[in-house]
């Protein structure tokens, strides 16, 4: 882990960092949602072990450098939950059989429980485990936000069509969601979460108009719900330069976007949201990694584009661990 010379916790580093509060430097952080899990191949994910997954997502710290403890897998426990996406073995092809055929179909839905679901029940105790563990260390809960939960269900075909299509249908659908998101995001604060970091892979492609009707009022509940207990991070996919006043709308603690999204003009149309990003791991070429991170966490707090330092969501599903090492800063 990047250390430091002061006595400033890495918990106390990123909830103050969150809160505009002055630290000594910027956090770096990797939520789950970022690398999208190395690990969900290994044997103890597919048992579906909350000691087992508690291991990994130790071991995901201490090869990336990172100072926080994330879920060891994906979001796609919840639609999974649900009878829609779940994680693979690393290389598998994923062919989804989803539950609906369309989003009018959303009320198939209502009488599932997928609190009851073992792999949502052992992503639950993980976190408790991690937080009781390491109570200095930053553990941060991974949810998706509802419209990529809706596209585990639905093809994201219709469910983008079905923005313009069928806008009260999709919303009715996504207030389904939203509900369930804040109910398993509530148990991972109850379980110990410091932080709750909302992945949105699709918003972004709505554009500014239907980002405000469709996504944001969700994203607004969701936030609000749950920043009674702590800061939420929302991450944009993407390209999000039409969707940037709207995204400032939501609410949230800190807003994390891709390597593709200036950070310097967001820091001017967004100033009292903490930023979050900066470092470009799509390539992975030689030490580059290394170098943007040492050269993000050594700028002074008042030159800082990021307030937190974070990979981009570049470093996809099949990442190893041996490719992610090579964001491990070096600094001290």
């Amino acid at each position: 882990m990047v250390s430091s010379t002061n006595h400033m916790t890495e918990k106390e580093r990123l909830l103050k960092t969150l809160h505009r509060r002055p630290v000594d430097r910027a956090p770096f952080v990797i939520p789950a949602g970022l690398v999208a899990a190395p690990l969900v191949g290994a044997p103890s994910f597919c048992k579906e072990d909350a000691s087992s997954l508690a291991g990994l997502s130790v071991t995901m710290r201490h090869v990336t450098g990172a100072e926080n403890l994330a879920l060891p897998h994906t979001m796609r426990v919840l639609s999974s939950s649900l009878g829609g996406e779940n994680d693979q073995p690393g290389g598998a092809h994923m062919e989804v059989d989803y539950p609906l055929e369309g989003v009018c179909q959303w009320r198939r839905l209502a009488d599932t429980e997928p609190f009851g679901d073992r792999r949502v029940v052992a992503t639950v105790e993980c976190m408790e485990i991690l937080s009781k563990g390491y109570p200095e260390v930053p553990v941060i809960g991974d949810v998706p936000a509802p419209l990529s939960l809706a596209v585990g269900l639905v093809s994201a075909e219709k469910v983008l069509l079905s923005a313009v299509r069928e806008k009260e249908v999709l919303c009715s659908f996504l207030s389904f969601l939203t509900d369930i998101i804040e109910e398993y995001a509530l148990a991972l604060v109850e379980a110990g979460a410091d932080v709750v970091f909302v992945k949105d892979e699709f918003s972004a492609l709505l554009g500014e108009r239907l980002f405000s009707a469709i996504s944001l009022p969700f994203l607004n509940a969701l936030a609000e719900r749950v920043q009674k207990r702590v800061p939420v991070i929302l991450h944009l996919c993407g390209e999000v330069a039409s969707v940037v006043e709207a995204a400032g709308r939501s609410g949230v603690r800190g807003l994390s976007v891709d390597t593709v999204v200036s950070m310097a003009e967001l820091r001017g149309a967004l100033p009292e949201t903490t930023l979050m990003g900066g470092v470009c791991v799509k390539a992975l070429s030689g030490d580059e990694p290394f170098r943007q991170v040492e050269s993000l966490l050594a700028a002074t707090y008042d030159s800082m584009e990021a307030h937190i330092v974070a990979p981009s969501c570049g470093l996809m599903d099949r990442a190893s661990l041996e490719r992610l090492a090579m964001v491990k800063p070096m600094l001290f």
